[in-house]
């Protein structure tokens, strides 16, 4: 079975989680009242509990649609080949970051600004730290889209410095790397 043909049973799952907290939220705090659990401090965790999961599963639900419809059905049938798994994994990134800074913004009440200038800051740091890899990253990305070389072609590298050139066969094409 394809992967895009498992994803409708992805999405369902993350669409019937989703709808599980939904309906869940408004009523978690009273519930666990009635029963007599705990004191408002437990009322409080499990009302701010549930709308984390809320806050989570719709993230859950939101990249399982993307992978779904977006890169899976649209763009991959634009393309004519799968969308590279970096690409879909760094959306899905966003998605859960943004999930995250709605949970401290509204759950918590708490600032988001300082968090998205802090991360900012860190982001710049690591980017120049790691430029060689996200040279690597981008060329890998640039290799799958651009389809210079397939799997089972013959590649031939000649350096300057050496008479006799290196031939290869492509077995496996990597987001970094070409074995």
């Amino acid at each position: 079975m394809s992967a895009y043909a498992r994803a409708p049973t992805r999405v369902w799952a993350s669409m019937l989680l989703f709808v599980a907290f939904a309906a869940a939220a408004p009523f978690a705090a009273n519930t666990v009242d009635r029963i007599g659990l705990g004191g408002a401090w437990f009322q409080e965790a499990v009302r701010n509990g549930v709308h984390i999961g809320l806050w989570l599963s719709g993230a859950c639900l939101i990249v399982a649609l993307l992978n779904h419809l977006f890169w899976e059905g649209f763009v991959a049938h634009l393309l004519q080949h799968p969308v590279p798994r970096l690409v879909r994994d760094s959306v899905a990134i966003v998605v859960f970051l943004l999930a995250a800074a709605g949970i401290v913004g509204v759950e918590f009440g708490q600032p988001v600004v300082g968090i998205w200038a802090t991360s900012g800051a860190i982001g710049i740091i690591l980017g120049l730290a790691l430029r060689s890899i996200i040279l690597d990253i981008f060329s890998g990305l640039a290799v799958n889209f651009e389809h210079s070389y397939r799997i089972g072609d013959w590649v031939e590298l000649v350096e300057r410095s050496s008479s006799s050139p290196v031939r290869g066969k492509v077995i496996e094409i990597d987001w970094r790397t070409t074995g």
